[in-house]
């Protein structure tokens, strides 16, 4: 598996990831998006807006789902620090646990009110 950025022809499987109807707020024109492919095609993604606020991560079940989580979010953080944004920290906005847990896993620190983790962005 590789991560990789979004292209047109990915846009049945993002759908499909995402759901339809689309239960996400991605935005083609402003968001950066990174899928997860592998033989059978893309099986997870992540959605940033520069400025780094992370609203999707998506990879599906099963016992791989970490790891792809954790290429995705390697993928996103080398995509940031690699342009011309100098980001240094990213924030993830979630009402998910799992994804709660994700984050503080990476060290994300939560802040005041719920659900809205910070996480100093390294190269």
């Amino acid at each position: 598996m590789i991560a990789r950025l979004y292209q047109s022809q990915d846009a049945e499987a993002l759908d499909k990831l995402l759901g339809v109807p689309q239960s996400g707020d991605v935005r083609l024109a402003y968001d950066r998006i990174a899928v997860l492919d592998s033989s059978r095609g893309p099986v997870g993604c992540l959605v940033w807006r520069p400025g780094g606020i992370v609203h999707e991560l998506r990879v599906g079940n099963g016992l791989g789902q970490k790891r792809r989580a954790d290429l995705l979010v390697q993928f996103g953080i080398r995509d940031a620090v690699s342009r011309a944004y100098c980001l240094h920290e990213a924030i993830f906005i979630t009402d998910s646990e799992r994804m709660a847990n994700y984050a503080k896993e990476l060290g994300a620190i939560e802040q005041t009110g719920k659900r809205v983790f910070s996480l100093e962005v390294r190269k």
